[in-house]
């Protein structure tokens, strides 16, 4: 586990190479007494929970790191309108997708400039993943899912759907892609969008909010109401349900060990859960929010819109607040 000094060091390096990738025409953001809360749209954390991005509703891409409680400078990188953000495994990228369907790509290296990829008639940006090899990266729209190339800039694949889309989540082997439209889920072929099964939900009355795979690959998790399914992805049949939450169930989770998963509900509480057997084996009162990976840390949304808490879940406590406040004309 990398020491606090360490967590320190790269997190100023970091800090520095995403200002290096910002336009030379960007406006750094100032602390000031006249300063103003600006609200956070968008945010994610790395894989190793050591950083944290945030994008605000003036367009400034902020970074924190996450490991300690003093906050960094902020850069404002071209005023982005971000609506979804993802963090590369290989920490070289952030994507941005923004609410006018253009996906941003910011190096987080030195002398390099922010890529800008758009595809037309596809709107906003929900959600953007970064596929499990460093090549591409997928964009969710409400009607359209986009995989891009990294490389040469341009879409591998385009797909249209009738239905809103609400979430989706890559396989661990990169072969398939599952895409919620709220009520149902589709598998699709991962290098050309080819369906592979659709898994009906609709005698399940319940809206579809949250996926994720386990580790394996050959399960599906799903937040299905105040339920959490699993499903087995050759077959699409439910084989177990999770059952705690009094409330919808927002988000879920599924650790980095394959063995449990962590779930966040309109109930506003927080459940950790062992996927082999179904034991829901902690309840904890807090307001829902982003759990990383490794199952160490939530970060949520406090009462004030542009500032973020980072809490140990082991704890219970929370060790600090990412904060952000706009000098920036509006």
């Amino acid at each position: 586990m990398q020491t606090v000094l360490s967590s320190m060091l790269l997190g100023f390096l970091l800090l520095s190479r995403v200002h290096a990738a910002c336009p030379q025409n960007s406006v750094p953001s100032k602390m000031h007494e006249r300063s103003q809360w600006s609200e956070l749209t968008a945010f994610t954390v790395s894989p190793d929970a050591a950083q944290a991005f945030a994008s605000a509703v003036d367009g400034t891409v902020m970074a924190w790191d996450t490991r300690n409680d003093k906050k960094f400078p902020v850069v404002n990188c071209d005023r982005y309108r971000g609506s979804a953000l993802d963090f590369s495994s290989e920490r070289k990228l952030l994507a941005l997708g923004d609410e006018g369907g253009i996906l941003h790509l910011i190096p987080l290296l030195p002398q390099k400039s922010p890529q800008i990829l758009q595809q037309l008639g596809g709107g906003g940006i929900e959600q953007v993943l970064f596929g499990p090899s460093f090549g591409s990266v997928l964009a969710i729209h409400q009607h359209q899912i986009d995989l891009w190339s990294i490389l040469t800039r341009k879409v591998i694949w385009s797909k249209r759907t009738p239905q809103e889309l609400v979430r989706a989540a890559i396989n661990p082997d990169g072969k398939l892609i599952a895409v919620s439209n709220g009520t149902g889920i589709s598998l699709l072929s991962f290098a050309t969008a080819a369906p592979v099964r659709d898994i009906d939900l609709s005698d399940m009355n319940s809206f579809v909010s949250d996926l994720a795979f386990a580790r394996d690959g050959n399960h599906l998790v799903a937040a299905v109401g105040n339920e959490i399914k699993i499903f087995d992805v050759d077959t699409g049949r439910v084989t177990r349900t999770l059952t705690g939450h009094t409330d919808s169930v927002i988000a879920v989770t599924v650790l980095d060990d394959g063995k449990h998963a962590i779930s966040v509900g309109e109930d506003q509480t927080l459940r950790e859960w062992d996927l082999r057997t179904g034991t829901l084996f902690s309840t904890w009162d807090v307001t829902p929010g982003y759990v990383t990976t490794n199952g160490a840390y939530l970060i949520n949304r406090t009462s004030h819109p542009g500032e973020l808490s980072v809490w140990k879940i082991q704890d219970r406590k929370r060790l600090y607040v990412l904060s952000y406040r706009s000098d920036l004309d509006k």
